[in-house]
């Protein structure tokens, strides 16, 4: 018994068929247990219209828009995966614009406002337990003083929290060390910097006759930038 509902579709290729079923594929990743796409292949647009038009599928549907549709897709839900069966059908959604239109409807929050029903839910910010005379010497300790660190505790700063930020960085084996920033600050940046200066001073100084001015600032820059490093 096939209990998900599968949403089926000719396949006929064009650019409004790739584009729904593109949306569609990507909902049933999302959604793997909600929904299904079945694709039925028709190898020219005149075996799909003889199927749907003059076969008279589109005509055992109950949904009178149905009747008139003539293009691709030709998008429903079925309670089957199997071959088309007009009595399986749940519902027919439409062509290109309606499949568009379902799977943005499907993937909306619900409105209560526009049906004027009370909600159901109201969002409430958890407690977390802190208390403004809670007797400590800082609201908020950081534990690392990296570019997460340091922007956690200056955007807590900013909201009037007391901060305090904690950071250790054990010297390497020459005597290397840091303050705060972490290593992305201190070691790959600089590093990288110094690499793209170094390949751009290579190709500059190819043509060093014409760029004497820009030669020198990028010398002197590579110079400031070993001194940092």
């Amino acid at each position: 018994m096939f209990t998900t509902p599968a949403i089926l579709l000719p396949t006929l290729i064009g650019g409004f068929y790739r584009r729904a079923s593109s949306v569609l594929a990507s909902l049933s990743i999302l959604f793997p247990t909600k929904i299904k796409v079945v694709d039925h292949s028709f190898p020219s647009r005149a075996e799909y219209r003889k199927w749907l038009i003059e076969g008279g599928f589109r005509d055992k549907l109950s949904d009178a828009r149905a009747h008139g549709h003539s293009s691709s897709p030709f998008t429903w839900i079925s309670d089957t995966a199997g071959e088309p069966d007009p009595a399986a059908i749940k519902e027919f959604i439409g062509g290109h614009d309606d499949t568009l239109a379902w799977c943005r409807q499907y993937c909306a929050p619900p409105d209560a406002s526009a049906s004027g029903a009370a909600p159901t839910s109201v969002a409430t910010m958890a407690d977390d337990g802190h208390k403004g005379d809670h007797g400590y010497d800082y609201d908020l300790v950081v534990i690392g003083g990296g570019s997460g660190g340091l922007a956690a505790s200056k955007e807590a700063s900013a909201l009037g929290a007391k901060v305090a930020v904690l950071d250790f960085v054990k010297p390497s084996p020459a005597g290397t060390k840091w303050g705060l920033g972490g290593k992305s600050v201190h070691v790959t940046l600089p590093d990288t910097w110094r690499w793209k200066f170094k390949d751009t001073h290579q190709v500059v100084n190819l043509f060093a006759s014409d760029y004497v001015v820009l030669t020198q600032l990028l010398s002197y820059a590579a110079t400031k930038l070993q001194v940092l490093a």
